[in-house]
């Protein structure tokens, strides 16, 4: 599992946190990580992908068996 952070109405998936100590130039961090967000705080750097809410549906699995299965 990973770690998620709720921020600005959006859930986050924290790929990285960054002291800040070891960080020369922040403004390359999203380009370097690839990232959608990059925000701070006192002790680090949050390097952040924004999870997508999506709804599905359980779909059954299909059956594997030579009745299913059919050549054309």
């Amino acid at each position: 599992m990973f770690e998620k952070l709720n921020f600005q109405g959006k859930m986050w998936r924290v790929l990285s946190k960054v002291p800040i100590k070891k960080v020369e130039n922040p403004s390359t961090l999203k380009q370097s990580y690839r990232c959608d967000m990059v925000i701070k705080n006192h002790n680090h750097y949050f390097i952040l992908d924004e999870i997508i809410d999506v709804e599905y549906e359980n779909v059954e699995e299909l059956k594997h068996n030579d009745d299913y299965w059919k050549l054309f």
